[in-house]
């Protein structure tokens, strides 16, 4: 189920007060995004009427991140990490780097050792991550939500904000682009090198703590200690890595929602109510990666495209 539907799944089961969730079953995008959504009306509550999923948002912890109708229970959570993560909030530096290391978890439980670590996609699934996170408390403005699972050979990340959005941000920050849609926000936050951030923050590429841990191997990096943990690469390598390993990208922020298909299609289609900050969705098909990794090229050519400082 797309990013696309969990918003009209969204609309549908708004109220007056929160939402109220009825279905049997709810895709893994909708769960940060309602939150993001919900956040927003400080009195918003989350109603969940069936059993199986107030099972599943007390397992994953979607309880404890909005009011809800359910009571938090302690469970036993043997397959977290490796078939889910828990909904993460990313407020600052500390909830960054638990939530990039959970969703970098989930990637290396899906992924064969082949593909994932001796092609190099380990460091760089990484580097994505930590930059989609950091860019929700460094350019929203607000709480942002994330969380991973995976479900029939299926892999779903998704991350949800409600702070400004792309085109706010680059109208308050770079003004003179003249970019005015949604859609040119998109377009242009997609462009390699293209960011709101300060030029030296480039330079920063993993907080010290990280240094010598597994999913760094075999790559240099440099630091600064203010707390700033900037990367530099974010959605343009997000969906590098959705064109090389057959995924679908999915963004949605103002009135626009973009979506990047597993061939390779692209298409912006205008909502019919704007949503507030931006929520990103990415999957992938087991089989889908496993047919295109035959492919030695792919592996080869994903670090053509991706420049890293500091490394050989």
């Amino acid at each position: 189920m797309s990013l696309f539907e969990s918003i009209q799944i969204a609309k549908e089961e708004r109220t007056a007060k929160g939402y109220s969730l009825t279905r049997a079953f709810y895709p893994t995008s909708m769960w940060v995004y309602i939150i993001s959504q919900a956040k927003r009306q400080k009195s918003s509550i989350v109603k969940i009427s069936q059993s199986k999923v107030q099972s599943f948002a007390n397992t994953i912890g979607f309880n404890t991140k909005i009011p809800t109708n359910i009571t938090p229970q302690q469970v036993d959570r043997p397959k977290m990490g490796k078939n889910y993560s828990m909904i993460q909030e990313i407020t600052d530096k500390d909830f960054i780097d638990i939530a990039t290391g959970n969703i970098a978890e989930c990637f290396e439980s899906f992924f064969s050792e082949n593909v994932y670590i001796k092609s190099g996609y380990r460091s760089q699934v990484f580097k994505t991550i930590g930059e989609l996170h950091d860019n929700v408390s460094s350019h929203s403005g607000t709480s942002g939500y994330s969380i991973a699972q995976i479900c029939n050979d299926n892999f779903e990340f998704s991350i949800s904000d409600y702070g400004k959005g792309f085109l706010g941000e680059l109208k308050q920050n770079l003004p003179t682009l003249g970019i005015d849609s949604d859609a040119e926000a998109i377009k242009w936050c997609l462009q390699k090198g293209n960011t709101t951030k300060g030029t030296e923050e480039f330079d920063q590429y993993l907080p010290s703590d990280f240094i010598g841990q597994s999913p760094m191997s075999g790559v240099r990096h440099s630091w600064r200690t203010d707390g700033s943990h900037h990367q530099g690469f974010g959605l343009y390598l997000l969906h590098e890595l959705a064109i090389k390993f057959g995924g679908v990208l999915e963004i949605a922020t103002g009135s626009c929602y973009y979506k990047l298909a597993h061939n390779g299609q692209e298409c912006y289609t205008v909502l019919e109510e704007k949503i507030a900050g931006v929520s990103v969705s990415i999957s992938f098909n087991l089989s889908d990666v496993g047919s295109r990794v035959q492919n030695r090229q792919v592996l080869d050519s994903i670090h053509e495209s991706i420049i890293v400082k500091g490394s050989e």
